[in-house]
This record gives C-alpha cells, sequence and structure tokens, in this order.
C-alpha cells in the first residue's frame, strides 16, 4: 500500500503524517471534491489534501495538537483532533438538533449512517453552514519513528462514532453531501 508523508517536528520527536492510499482516494469523494464544489462535507480552502497539509496554518495547529499527544500511545485506540481555523473553511455535514426549526425537522427522515448506526438526515433543501473546524481522526505507532495514520479528515467538529441511534444518544442530525452549502 502506498502513502502520502508529511513530516512534523514536535518538540523533540519528528512525527510522520502518513495518509494511505485508499483514504486520499475516498476523501476525494468526500471532503476534497473541489473548491468550486459547494456542498456540506466539503473543503473550500483546500482542493486535496496535499494543499491541506502544506498550509501554514494547518501545519501551526497540528504542531500545537500534536505534542500533546502521549509519549506511550496506545496503538489500538483511535485519537481525535479538532483544529479551529481563523476563517471558515468549509461546510458542516452535522448540526446539532437544537439548531433546526421545527420546519426543518419536520422534513427530516431517519436514515441509515452504516450497519450499526442511523440518524435524521436534514431533507435535500437544507442548506449547510460554513464551518472554521476540522477533525482528524487517526491512530499513532512507533516504528523507528512516530507516525500519525489519518484514518479520515472533514470539515466540523468531532462526531463520536457511529452506533446506535445518533440523533437519539447526541441530538445530531446529519447533512446529505448534496445539500448546497450557504
Amino acid at each position: 500500500m502506498t502513502y502520502n508523508y508529511r513530516f512534523f517536528d514536535v518538540d523533540d520527536r519528528r512525527m510522520e503524517f502518513i495518509l494511505p492510499r485508499n483514504q486520499n482516494d475516498r476523501l476525494k469523494n468526500t471532503c476534497f471534491r473541489g473548491r468550486r464544489c459547494q456542498q456540506a462535507g466539503n473543503f473550500f480552502r483546500w482542493g486535496n489534501y496535499v494543499e491541506f497539509i502544506r498550509d501554514s496554518e494547518t501545519r501551526s495547529l497540528l504542531s500545537g495538537k500534536l505534542n500533546k499527544l502521549p509519549k506511550h500511545p496506545n496503538v489500538n485506540q483511535v485519537y481525535e483532533l479538532e483544529l479551529e481555523y481563523s476563517e471558515d473553511v468549509g461546510w458542516d455535514s452535522v448540526v446539532e438538533l437544537t439548531d433546526l426549526t421545527s420546519q426543518e425537522l419536520k422534513h427530516c427522515e431517519m436514515r441509515e449512517l452504516n450497519n450499526s448506526a442511523q440518524a435524521l438526515f436534514a431533507a435535500e433543501d437544507f442548506i449547510a453552514s460554513k464551518t472554521n473546524i476540522v477533525t482528524i481522526k487517526h491512530g499513532i505507532r512507533h516504528c523507528r519513528r512516530w507516525q500519525v495514520i489519518v484514518y479520515t479528515i472533514y470539515p466540523g467538529p468531532i462526531v463520536p462514532q457511529l452506533i446506535g441511534n445518533m440523533t437519539k444518544k447526541h441530538a445530531l442530525v446529519f447533512v446529505p453531501w448534496q445539500c448546497l452549502g450557504e
């Protein structure tokens, strides 16, 4: 399997920031659909992962977060980073239940997210909000160097593990990716 590598110096540790090729391919169809694609779950600040990781604000924010990683990480754990940018970077694909009007809630429908989770989805005419938050879910390992293996990146705050009724458990409503962004 081929990887995309980027290096960060954090404290006394040199860290590799790795995006496996299959994840890169998946992200091209989800959150890196092109800067002109004004839809939920997409970034407009970057057109692809390389632009994202080379961005000076991204590198600064990551350096600040990576130095807080555990010195002896659990290699089986999924870690989550939430980066807050100085300006908007994309459109949310999740909204809190309390942020919807009663009229918007009437048009929501329950759908499967995967084999073990479901949630309310906003109507397809819902307008996705801009966000300045980026979430990165990753693993950590040490093989001659510290390595951060990216599982996913998306615009918006951390979404808990997709298990059960996400609307009931976490008061979240998902926004279909074809919804336009504001």
